[in-house]
């Protein structure tokens, strides 16, 4: 179930600092983090997201601190 994507700080359309997440676009987008930081901006790194309505796996950056993604370990196998 794609869970969409998080705001975990200040929002541009209610000026405001919330203490929890707002959720957006739930059962359209699923958003992963990468372990992949941008260069020469270490307090964002990239995730990759799919939408329901188009066939590609796209990539993104966002604010460590206040984008909210989810998480999923893959390990090598041995």
């Amino acid at each position: 179930i794609p869970t969409g994507y998080t705001n975990l700080g200040e929002t541009p359309e209610l000026k405001s600092n919330y203490p929890g997440a707002i959720f957006y676009e739930t059962y359209e987008y699923a958003a992963f983090w990468t372990a992949d930081e941008v260069e020469g901006e270490p307090e964002m790194a990239y995730y990759r997201y799919l939408y329901e309505k188009d066939p590609y796996l796209m990539i993104g950056k966002g604010w460590k601190n206040t984008f909210g993604a989810s998480v999923r370990c893959v390990r090598e196998s041995y």
